[in-house]
């Protein structure tokens, strides 16, 4: 412990805090002590602790002490004895602690010490918070790990929020007027307060991912089925980029059929499956990487289909590329030589033009069989194209029901009371409710598709967003789906697909910008107005669940004892994205409206507005709480020694009085009653 108190001074640590953005007080430390009052290790040694802090850090620095009260506890108590027992401990913790608070005469002699500590009498706490299950509205929290919750979301704003200096600094100026006002020396501070903590978050992380799923959804239905375009119907388009193809071919073919060389190196070639041949299949390549962002593997099986057509084939038509009709080359008929005879009584002219014809009948043959090669091979090129697409296909609708089960999924975690605490949300604490609702993701996916429709230039031309990121995912998908890639473990995932996303978000700058852009559409003032618009709901519907959390959780019950609101001082701050006077959403002032005794704070974060509500000077000995407390201590089912550190400290005076000596109290009036009872600590004087 002492090496860690000592660590918050040295320079690398406060180098560190300041780096990450945090104001750092380094003459002056703020120290937590959170612990229960209701028995076992927390109980039995907060005090212990904190005067050791204490006689550590001396005056420069201030300790918080938060203690939860037995109520806390009450969805984790297994009988009856136990609520008694921890309601017994915590009077007796209770008493414990006020003694000590008002009288700083606390020794411990520990056997690391050769003196008793502390060697100086300080105050241990300079701030005492209690914290009930319930709040002084009657809400309830459903969990001690609410509570929990609820204490560390007041330690990150006391210490390291936009709120933490406004906080610090009103909570000086409530202990200054204090001093001023005491002017009994037992009265010491009004020492006991409470708090309620709250946000209002607008989850952008958990909304991205939803986005992310939405978007990999829509991808692999592009890539499935793809987005068509243009007036013409997609099988015209289809049609008219088949014979683009077929043109294609048949003039790669053309190449080598000038010479009878170039023939039978082109037959060797595609036998081979090398050299002249891989301009054939490139061709097929490229056009099935252009057509796959817009036709999709559907529009890519038509155009196979087409391709793997013979001459024997019912569907052939005079345009496909196996008709004879398409050969690119002229069909020439066939010569003979002629017979021994019949060159004695033919002229050598007319034998001359013979031969020639010949030779063109031969070279013709010669293309003809070389083009019938072409056709066969480019048959088993897309025989292999086929295969491959019918694997990637299946994956694709394998990916595609995942995506949907994805997409449910981070709709769930938009729902404004689901927390998962870690990078799929801003969400971390349980008093906290999420600005969206699984209603609003409609509106949510609209704002995001027209983001993503936009052009990433002003340029003519320029591509969409959507292109783009549809083009990256275009390309994984098509390494999949070339015959070369002959490995049996790969695969097409809605994992592979959403990392090849976002890491295309993260990569691009024409892209990474539309996140930026999104959380601008969609902070907390935008939702707020979309609500109040779209929802037909009021505009406070969200910021009202905030405020309505607000009440501190420790209950005063007034009618029991002579008490006054007047002693009671109250910090009450809102985070908010803007100044009162600088907030230009109509909406969202609208909302905030008849919360006027909240300061706002402003922080510049759209996206989530903390509050927070403190309140000093509450009267101990009129907490709800305290008389079960006091009857299960004073009742005789416990020996009182044992529920207390130390036996001897049973003999504290005790911090409340039962009903029937409050009674008598009243009868001897304001003036006999000051000096025959012992008053509320850090109450002030009892009218």
């Amino acid at each position: 412990m002492t090496d860690k108190l000592r660590a918050t001074r040295q320079l690398a640590s406060i180098q560190e805090a300041e780096e990450r953005g945090f104001p750092v007080a380094a003459d002056h430390q703020l120290i937590y002590i959170v612990s229960s009052l209701c028995g076992g290790t927390g109980a039995g040694m907060f005090l212990d602790v904190a005067h050791r802090v204490r006689q550590e850090v001396g005056s420069n620095a201030s300790i918080v002490g938060i203690f939860l009260m037995p109520s806390t506890f009450e969805s984790e108590i297994r009988s009856d004895l136990q609520r008694r027992r921890i309601q017994a401990n915590a009077y007796a913790a209770l008493k414990e602690l006020n003694h000590f608070h008002e009288n700083q005469d606390f020794k411990a002699l520990y056997p690391s010490e050769k003196t008793p500590m502390p060697t100086t009498k300080y105050r241990a706490l300079d701030r005492i918070f209690l914290v009930e299950r319930t709040n002084a509205d009657g809400r309830t929290l459903s969990s001690k790990k609410q509570a929990e919750q609820m204490i560390a979301h007041l330690i990150h704003l006391m210490s390291m929020s936009h709120l933490n200096q406004r906080i610090l600094g009103l909570d000086v100026n409530v202990t200054e007027e204090r001093t001023a006002e005491v002017a009994d020396s037992h009265q010491r501070y009004l020492s006991y307060s409470a708090f309620s903590t709250s946000a209002l978050v607008m989850p952008q992380k958990a909304l991205w991912r939803y986005f992310a799923s939405v978007a990999s959804y829509w991808a692999i239905e592009a890539l499935l089925t793809g987005e068509g375009g243009g007036e013409d119907s997609v099988e015209s388009q289809l049609w008219t980029e088949y014979l683009t193809l077929r043109d294609e071919l048949k003039a790669e073919f053309t190449r080598y059929q000038m010479t009878a060389v170039d023939l039978k190196a082109l037959a060797e070639d595609v036998a081979q499956n090398e050299g002249r041949w891989l301009g054939f299949a490139a061709i097929v390549s490229d056009e099935m990487r252009s057509l796959l962002p817009t036709y999709g593997l559907q529009g890519l099986r038509y155009i196979l289909h087409r391709l793997a057509l013979d001459e024997d084939s019912a569907e052939l038509v005079r345009d496909d590329l196996a008709h004879p009709r398409q050969s690119p080359f002229e069909e020439v008929s066939e010569v003979k030589r002629a017979g021994l005879v019949k060159q004695l009584f033919t002229s050598a002219t007319e034998l001359a033009e013979i031969e020639t014809a010949r030779q063109k009948w031969l070279m013709f043959q010669s293309r003809l069989d070389a083009w019938q090669a072409t056709l066969g091979a480019l048959r088993a090129l897309v025989r292999d194209w086929e295969r491959q697409l019918d694997r990637v296909e299946e994956d694709l609708r394998e990916a595609r029901d995942a995506a949907m089960r994805h997409t449910a999924e981070a709709a769930e975690r938009v729902h404004p009371l689901r927390r998962q605490g870690d990078d799929d949300t801003n969400s971390y604490y349980d008093l906290e409710t999420g600005a969206v609702n699984e209603e609003m993701l409609s509106t949510y996916i609209q704002v995001t598709s027209a983001l993503l429709d936009k052009p990433v230039s002003e340029a003519d031309g320029a591509v969409t967003r959507w292109r783009l990121l549809l083009g990256a995912l275009c390309d994984f998908v098509f390494a999949s789906l070339t015959p070369e890639n002959t490995r049996a473990d790969t695969s097409v995932s809605a994992g592979a697909l959403r990392s090849v996303l976002e890491q295309r978000f993260a990569e691009d700058p024409d892209l990474a910008i539309l996140r930026q852009e999104l959380a601008d559409a969609f902070d907390l003032r935008n939702v707020v107005q979309t609500q109040e618009d779209g929802d037909h709901r009021p505009a406070n519907y969200r910021v009202s669940q905030l405020f309505k959390r607000m009440a501190p959780h420790l209950s005063v019950d007034g009618d029991t004892y002579p008490y006054t609101e007047a002693n009671e001082e109250h910090i009450r701050v809102v985070a908010t994205p803007s100044a009162l006077e600088e907030e230009v959403n109509a909406a969202f002032r609208q909302a905030m409206r008849g919360y006027d005794d909240f300061e706002w704070v402003p922080t510049g974060d759209a996206n989530r507005i903390d509050a927070c509500h403190i309140v000093h000077g509450l009267p101990l000995v009129q907490l709800r709480s305290m008389p079960d407390l006091y009857r299960h201590y004073a009742g005789g089912e416990f020996d009182r020694r044992t529920l207390h550190v130390q036996a001897d400290w049973a003999d504290f005076a005790e911090v409340y009085i039962p009903a029937a000596g409050a009674d008598v109290l009243r009868e001897l009036g304001p003036g006999q009653a000051r000096a025959s009872r012992r008053r509320s600590p850090g109450n002030g004087p009892i009218a």
